[in-house]
């Protein structure tokens, strides 16, 4: 009995804790001592505490008082404040919270991935640089890795003064973007690092930031109809945004600093809506549509890449400007070619830190580099004229001008560049009547154009990106012909009577049918004038051909499932979500953006008997069987990933079969073939009517 008692009066004893526990009026870790708040704007302090209970904020000489919502939430704006401190602040409900070494000045978040999350120590000087970082008025908050399907209400993470010690593992360029701005503005500062190395772009945004991009429909959907539990994975969509964002919002910030893009090298104009939804989702979440957002763009790399790709990307974080209130640092002169981590972080975070300078801080600085403007022909020369080239332009080296090349309207050639004043003049004697200049078009470009200022000129094209035309190219009675660009700010002009497509072209609004055979021409022109190549593909009707019973028609049949897995699952057990014919190896009829799959089926006519190489590239993985035999198996997680594999074939029909999953972050599916007659190409097939 005894012992009964005393467990009794031990479960007493919990209860009351416990009850006491629940009733503590709480805080966010962002929301500390040593934090630093954002001056000139009201100060945002929330928290929790029990349902009803009134909880009260002190700071400064202010105090607002408020009750908690049913749900046990509470929030308190507090009056604007000038730049200075330490102050002490009061949180008292049913227990009262004290915190103290309270400074305000311009705060910042800083979030990318790898080359943002590299630390002081590991960049340049590193050893130096750690042993100087004594600035007790600059404050750090490291927030750690973690990953969520649903939104996170707080970080394990402290702030702390900049010294030795804690700056060694932050971030090397939020840091010195930091400190320049400490001793420019001479202002206490505090620095909010949050990135992740490898990660994409989409595990930062937040749902309402795709939901705000209509070429971003399909990542939306994903979000909106995914299981939480997909959408925990680190490559997935809001992940880390739910995780290491959201527990921030709403502290008061002046703005975000990114260097982040790698992961997303195959994206090309696309980035630039998805930089959109980014920095659109963050002023929305954070109710703040002046919140400042300026980024790095990607340093020159030896890329396992097509060369162009990275220019692509750079183009679609240079178009992604046109956001108000963005900016981008080049760093074409400061990287390592050999490296995807330069170690230059000092310069980094310094061109960062003129743009906020200028535009936030009203300094009068040149803060960009030469940024092209306008192009005219004069006979066998372009002359290009450029913004931000301060009082001229300038060769970094004093040699002549790298990296130019120059068009006819077929393919481009390395061309001579003189500057004159405030524009360069290109021409080469290969080509007498130019078109269009390029710069900086490759992945190793290290140009060496800059202003007075010695700030680099970013790469651009004088052309815009030429439209996709799809379709069954081979049709039994017609074909839905359908054509998009990911460039912003044009339309697409296109003809179909062989003539080459003008600026009075009709324009592509919607999707065409054609019933006969025909050749579609296509460009997309840009509202400043830049217009693409031309993309040309050419339908061809054919008759259906009776194999073995069938009535074959041009096409593939396709089974679409969804689900969860780590490598292939065998189809044949599942149960397809729909099915149909598509014109060609095509993920297009997926309804997620990620964690599908796809079982293709067709016939492939072979006209010469020999040797048959076929090949799938796909992320996350594909086989390829022929008459039932696998000929590639390019199965498991990873990004896109080329293999092939080889069959002797006779002349006929052969059934070609080849599967598809998609578990995450990406999705990439391309079938080609080659043979004793024919170069490596899309693989055409067949399939019953």
């Amino acid at each position: 009995m005894l012992d009964r008692k005393r467990m009794l009066a031990a479960c007493l004893i919990l209860a009351v804790a416990a009850s006491a526990a629940i009733a503590d009026v709480t805080v966010p870790h962002v929301i500390a001592s040593h934090m630093v708040l954002q001056r000139g704007r009201p100060v945002t302090i929330w928290g929790w505490a029990d349902a009803g209970e009134k909880v009260t904020v002190r700071l400064a000489g202010s105090k607002v008082t408020i009750r908690a919502t049913g749900q046990g939430e509470w929030k308190v704006k507090l009056p604007k404040m000038k730049a200075g401190g330490p102050h002490k602040m009061t949180i008292s409900g049913k227990n009262t919270l004290t915190l103290t070494d309270i400074l305000v000045g311009e705060v910042w978040i800083g979030s990318g991935q790898s080359n943002m999350q590299w630390n002081v120590a590991g960049a340049a000087n590193g050893g130096a640089e750690v042993a100087a970082a004594k600035y007790p008025n600059i404050r750090l908050f490291l927030v750690p890795l973690a990953l969520s399907g649903t939104p996170n209400r707080d970080v394990n993470a402290k702030w702390t003064d900049c010294n030795p010690s804690t700056v060694k593992p932050f971030s090397a360029v939020l840091y010195y973007f930091g400190r320049e701005l400490h001793k420019e503005l001479d202002v206490p500062v505090g620095l909010i690092a949050s990135s992740w190395g490898g990660s994409r772009i989409e595990p930062w945004t937040p749902p309402v930031g795709f939901a705000g991009v209509k070429e971003l429909k399909d990542l939306s959907e994903t979000v909106r109809t995914a299981p939480k539990a997909s959408l925990a994975g680190y490559g997935s969509p809001t992940a880390m945004y739910n995780a290491m964002i959201h527990p921030l919002v709403p502290f008061g910030v002046r703005g975000a600093i990114w260097y982040q893009g790698e992961s997303n090298l195959f994206d090309g104009m696309l980035y630039a809506h998805k930089k959109r939804a980014l920095v659109e989702g963050w002023r929305k979440v954070w109710g703040n549509d002046k919140l400042s957002f300026y980024w790095v763009q990607l340093a020159p790399y030896t890329y396992n890449a097509p060369p162009e790709c990275l220019a692509r990307i750079w183009e679609g974080q240079a178009a992604a400007t046109s956001i108000p209130r963005t900016g981008m640092a080049v760093i074409t002169d400061i990287g390592n070619t050999r490296d995807i981590h330069p170690r230059n972080k000092q310069d980094v975070g310094k061109r960062l830190a003129l743009w906020a300078l200028a535009k936030d801080y009203g300094k009068d600085i040149i803060y960009f580099g030469p940024v092209y403007k306008s192009m005219k022909v004069d006979g066998n020369k372009i002359h290009i004229t450029f913004d931000h080239a301060g009082e001229g332009l300038k060769s970094r080296d004093g040699k002549p001008l790298n990296w130019f090349q120059i068009s006819d309207g077929t393919e481009f050639v390395d061309a001579k560049a003189v500057i004159d004043g405030k524009t360069v003049v290109v021409s080469s004697d290969a080509v007498a009547k130019p078109e269009a200049v390029r710069f900086a078009w490759h992945q190793l470009a290290e140009p060496n154009l800059q202003n007075s200022a010695g700030l680099q000129a970013g790469a651009f094209r004088t052309t815009s990106t030429s439209p996709t035309i799809s379709g069954k190219k081979l049709f039994a009675k017609s074909s839905i012909v359908k054509m998009a660009c990911v460039e912003m700010g044009g339309a697409i002009r296109f003809t179909v009577d062989g003539s080459e497509p003008t600026a009075k072209s009709r324009k592509y609004t919607r999707p065409i049918r054609i019933r006969r055979t025909m050749t579609v021409r296509a460009r997309f022109f840009r509202e400043n004038g830049a217009k693409s190549f031309v993309a040309q593909a050419s339908f061809e009707r054919v008759k259906p051909i009776n194999y073995k019973g069938m009535k074959l028609v041009p096409g593939i049949h396709y089974d679409y499932y969804e689900g969860v897995w780590a490598a292939l699952p065998d189809f044949s057990k599942l149960k397809p979500v729909k099915s149909g014919i598509t014109g060609a190896f095509s993920l297009e009829p997926r309804k997620r953006g990620d964690q599908f799959g796809f079982r293709f089926t067709g016939y492939v006519s072979i006209k010469v008997a020999g040797k048959y190489t076929f090949e799938t590239a796909s992320d996350d993985g594909s086989q390829l069987f022929v008459d039932g035999k696998m000929i590639v198996d390019n199965n498991g997680s990873h990004p896109v990933i080329q293999k092939t594999g080889s069959a002797e074939l006779k002349p006929g029909m052969h059934k070609i079969v080849v599967t598809f999953f998609e578990g995450g972050g990406g999705e990439h599916l391309a079938v080609k073939y080659q043979g004793p007659d024919l170069p490596m190409q899309p693989l055409p097939a067949w399939c019953e009517e």
